[in-house]
């Protein structure tokens, strides 16, 4: 299984990540790990999209895409939660 980050715009955002998967798993998990990446504002419309596939023999044997985002959160004490 592999997967790729790609940006609003079509760009890749760091480099694409994968593990080998067995006929009889059931479950696979895929990490990867991006440097300073940036943050969605409430306003901001443009998430990161991820792309992941079965490969076998180096052809894509299903592909889905799923968007996403990343927020930071902040917890001030005494002033609650931003």
């Amino acid at each position: 299984m592999t997967a790729q980050l790609i940006d609003a715009g079509g760009t890749r955002v760091g480099q694409p990540f994968s593990a080998n998967i067995s006929a009889n798993q059931d479950t696979v998990k895929l990490q990867t790990k991006i440097e300073r990446p940036k943050t969605l504002d409430r306003g901001d419309a443009k998430p990161l999209q991820r792309a992941s596939g079965l490969v076998r023999k180096l052809e894509s044997v299903h592909v889905v895409s799923e968007r996403f985002g990343f927020r930071t959160f902040e917890v001030r004490a005494g002033d609650g939660l931003y």
